[in-house]
C-alpha cells in the first residue's frame, strides 16, 4: 500500500511539459484531456495524468461537463498567475463549451499541418484590443502567422445573420492577408456560397476537423 502511495505522489509531480501545456490551455480558455493528448503527441492516459497533476497542484480544475465527453481541464486563478496571464477565470457553459472544443480542434489541426506557424489566441487578441484606442473591432477566434502573412481564423457552428456575417468579413478583409472559416454543416453551406461569390477573394472555407480524441464515442 505504501509503495502505491509513493508512486502516486511521484506521478503527480509537475513536469516542465505540464507548464507548457497549462499555458496552451490558458490561451484557449479550457481543454479536454483528449486535446492534451493530441497536443503532446501521446495517448488519452497521458492526457489524463497531465490533467491530474495540474489539478493536484491547484493550477487547474478537472470537470466532467458532459457524460459523453472526456474530462475538461480548466485553469484556476493560480494557474493563470503562474503562466503570467491576467485573463479572467473562465466558467464552463453549455452555450460556449462546444465552440471552445471546436476551436481547440482547429488549432491542433493547424499546428499539426503547419508546425512552423505562430498562433495568436482569441484571449490574447481581446486583451490587445482593449489596450488600443479607437473603435472596437471584431476579434477573430485566432490569428495564424505564417511566412510573413496573417490569417484570421474563425470557427462557425451556427448560421449567423447574413448582414452580420458580411460585416465581419468586410472588417476582417481590411486587416488580414487571409480569412479562413472552419464550419459545421449548416454554416458551411452559407460560407461556401460567400466564398464562391468572390466578393472576398482572400476568404477560404473548410469543414471542421474531426476531433481525434472522440472516435468511437
Amino acid at each position: 500500500m505504501q509503495e502505491y502511495q509513493r508512486k502516486t505522489k511521484a506521478d503527480l509531480r509537475l513536469r516542465e511539459r505540464d507548464l507548457t501545456v497549462l499555458s496552451w490551455i490558458c490561451e484557449q480558455y479550457a481543454a479536454r484531456v483528449d486535446h492534451l493528448a493530441t497536443l503532446t503527441g501521446t495517448g488519452r492516459a497521458t492526457g489524463e495524468r497531465i490533467g491530474a497533476r495540474l489539478h493536484a497542484a491547484g493550477l487547474a480544475r478537472r470537470v466532467q461537463v458532459l457524460v459523453s465527453q472526456p474530462t475538461w481541464v480548466i485553469p484556476t486563478a493560480k494557474g493563470l498567475f503562474v503562466c503570467g496571464l491576467r485573463y479572467r477565470l473562465w466558467k464552463p457553459k453549455l452555450a460556449t463549451l462546444a465552440h471552445v472544443g471546436a476551436m481547440n480542434d482547429v488549432r491542433l489541426h493547424i499546428q499539426t499541418q503547419k508546425p512552423e506557424s505562430e498562433w495568436l489566441s482569441e484571449r490574447q487578441l481581446t486583451a490587445e484590443a482593449k489596450d488600443q484606442a479607437g473603435a472596437r473591432r471584431h476579434v477573430p477566434d485566432g490569428v495564424l502567422l505564417l511566412a510573413g502573412h496573417s490569417v484570421a481564423i474563425e470557427v462557425e457552428l451556427n448560421v449567423k445573420n447574413p448582414s452580420r456575417l458580411e460585416a465581419i468579413l468586410d472588417d476582417l478583409v481590411e486587416r488580414f492577408d487571409g480569412i479562413l472559416y472552419y464550419c459545421a454543416p449548416g454554416p458551411h453551406r452559407k460560407l461556401k456560397q460567400l466564398e464562391e461569390s468572390e466578393r472576398w477573394p482572400s476568404l477560404g472555407v473548410r469543414e471542421l476537423p474531426r476531433p481525434t480524441g472522440l472516435e468511437g464515442l
